[in-house]
């Protein structure tokens, strides 16, 4: 079975109250495929990949530097 044929079987075993978020979801995913990143965009990617060295905060780490309890 193809990831298509998946997906659609998925689709039709979705009660109706919920497609309106998948319908959502898909169009913010196409949306996004036929822009091109303007120069805000291309600005916020370089600086990010200026400032990620690699490293990872763990959520807990990130709460705490952010004085907010989980």
């Amino acid at each position: 079975m193809s990831e298509r044929e998946k997906a659609i079987n998925l689709l039709n075993n979705l009660p109706d109250n919920k497609i309106v978020f998948v319908i959502a979801y898909l169009q913010g995913l196409s949306d996004g495929l036929e822009e091109d990143p303007d120069d805000w965009d291309l600005d916020m990617i370089k600086t990010a990949r200026e400032e990620n060295d690699g490293t990872v905060v763990s959520i807990d780490d990130l709460a705490a530097e952010l004085g907010v309890s989980l």
